[in-house]
């Protein structure tokens, strides 16, 4: 699963918070999907891994969920690809945010 069709599934998030109305959304912004992840079998890229962080915390933003993020996984032979993924979505976080850094 590539980026493209990654995010495409992501596209039923919306209904599925409608639908379920949870207090709190826990989103594990895991590393696994990295295409260069030992473990995962997904072929995402760096970016797109931002923009699934983009999305799904964009849309808890947006509709005022509070959202608690944990981040996880990762087993690249690289650890800089492991952390450079995981502060992608602290980026993320304060891009929605609007925090200086």
């Amino acid at each position: 699963m590539d980026d493209k069709k990654y995010l495409e599934e992501l596209k039923v998030l919306p209904g599925l918070i409608q639908k379920h109305r949870p207090d709190l959304i826990i989103y594990l912004a895991g590393a696994d999907p990295f295409q260069e992840d030992r473990l995962g079998g997904f072929l995402l890229t760096k970016q797109g891994l931002m923009e699934r962080d983009t999305y799904v915390l964009g849309k808890c933003f947006e509709i005022g969920i509070p959202t608690a993020i944990v981040l996880g996984g990762g087993y690249t032979r690289n650890i800089d690809d492991i952390v450079e993924i995981h502060l992608n979505t602290i980026r993320v976080v304060h891009k929605l945010l609007k925090v200086d850094v």
